[in-house]
């Protein structure tokens, strides 16, 4: 018996219902970082490129999810406020978080 397409779509959404709160706030990075470098390009930063733009927002989006699980595991923040998080990260970009770990870890290791 063949499935029907709505069943398929249904028993999707069902497996990925427990995951909302994680695809939500790697949206919430993904489009962070997707604003991130429409602003750089309309301000004349950056040069439209394609290639550079899917890279920036899929890190935004990788970013997103590492700093999800972070405040969520670690410092026991609300989903919701992760999510938020996840946006600033996102929209922060990978060049200035790397700035930020790295002045956040030498202090530690001093």
């Amino acid at each position: 018996m063949k499935k029907m397409p709505e069943k398929i779509i249904a028993v999707f959404m069902a497996k990925m219902a427990p995951y909302w709160e994680v695809l939500f706030a790697v949206l919430m990075a993904l489009i962070g970082g997707a604003l991130a470098f429409l602003n750089d390009v309309q301000t004349g930063d950056r040069k439209w490129d394609l290639r550079a733009f899917l890279l920036d927002v899929f890190t935004s989006a990788f970013f997103g999810y590492v700093t999800f699980m972070v405040f969520v595991e670690l410092f026991s923040w609300s989903p919701s406020m992760s999510a938020a998080a996840c946006a600033v990260v996102g929209h922060l970009g990978a060049k200035n978080v790397k700035k930020l770990l790295t002045g956040f870890i030498t202090r530690k290791l001093q």
